[in-house]
């Protein structure tokens, strides 16, 4: 689940190709650590860092719409000691349980337009009282029923991320599949929650129930449909050819030197050094990319992206 709640952070705020093309300072994601709590009737670290975003977010005058996407274990029919509740939020650890009123009445906090994707069993429609504008939720299964997770991850989010991206992998979720066909042929200039849910309750209704939601925005654009495939091209000494990388294999800096040394063929010995080209004055010179963002803007900017491999220096002790 933390893979995937990750790579949809990265969806969510590529600019190449853009997506949904949100800032990365207007995304928070909470992932479960491994801190313990003392006393079992204390407030969980996970729980305590969602309520502190969604505080955040109810403050910003300037959000007028907030996707929440919620992936965990759910509960059906345990109630902690002491609660009525009994459709629970497994947040991590199975005692980071949260009851759906303590749940409905932290996302009630937020008055703005709402999209909520619950990626859990038992999913509960979430009821609310005068706070929220407009809302949609999608589930990933009907409320009774257990969604579908494998060793691969949860359908439904994989569905999801799929959805999103369109054709700017040119993958399809397997050979010919009349799915994705569809969804790309009927496409326009925009992704709608309408056919985002469309598409993703065809693949998941193969294996698991039908996403339900619960509608008041009929009709919702989230995303641009995107054809677009994106490579970053390094310039190099190496043989005279760019060195080209799919843009969906970069997830940080070192995944980047990492799979530039491969091409290097000698990963022992090298390591590699980024620069972009800036010209300053008809003068050319080079800055230094330590951090993928920097690789990102340069590559944004339309700066020529420079690829040394130098030999690793010798530890003189």
């Amino acid at each position: 689940m933390k893979r995937e709640i990750l790579e949809l952070e990265r969806v969510v705020t590529s600019k190449a190709p853009r997506i949904i093309g949100i800032s990365k300072c207007n995304v928070k994601t909470v992932v479960p650590d491994n801190t313990k709590t003392e006393n079992k009737k204390e407030e969980t670290p996970t729980w305590t860092k969602i309520k502190e975003h969604i505080a955040h977010f109810a403050k910003d005058e300037n959000i007028d719409t907030l996707l929440v996407y919620f992936s965990c274990h759910g509960a059906n029919g345990e109630a902690l000691k002491g609660c009525s509740d009994k459709n629970m939020f497994q947040l991590g650890k199975s005692s980071e349980l949260i009851s759906l009123g303590d749940f409905q009445k932290e996302i009630d906090k937020l008055n703005k337009k709402v999209i909520l994707f619950l990626d859990r069993c038992f999913p509960p429609m979430v009821e609310f009282k005068d706070n929220i504008k407009e809302f949609i939720q999608i589930n990933a299964c009907s409320e009774g029923q257990k969604a579908v997770f494998t060793d691969k991850g949860s359908l439904f989010t994989q569905c999801v991320i799929q959805g999103l991206k369109a054709r700017s992998e040119k993958e399809e979720c397997s050979k010919d599949c009349k799915h994705c066909l569809s969804y790309w042929e009927k496409r326009t200039e925009y992704i709608s929650i309408e056919s985002l849910s469309k598409y993703v309750n065809k693949h998941v209704k193969l294996e698991a129930p039908h996403p339900k939601k619960h509608v008041k925005i009929t009709e919702f654009d989230i995303a641009f449909f995107t054809e677009e495939v994106v490579n970053i091209e390094f310039t190099t000494e190496i043989g005279g050819n760019p060195i080209s990388l799919p843009l969906r294999y970069l997830s940080n800096i070192d995944e980047v030197k990492r799979m530039l040394l491969e091409f290097n063929g000698d990963t022992e010995k090298h390591e590699v050094k980024i620069e972009k080209d800036i010209f300053r004055n008809d003068q050319e010179a080079y800055g230094e990319c330590t951090t993928l963002e920097q690789v990102m803007e340069a590559w944004i900017n339309r700066f020529p992206l420079h690829v040394s491999f130098l030999e690793k220096k010798r530890d003189i002790n």
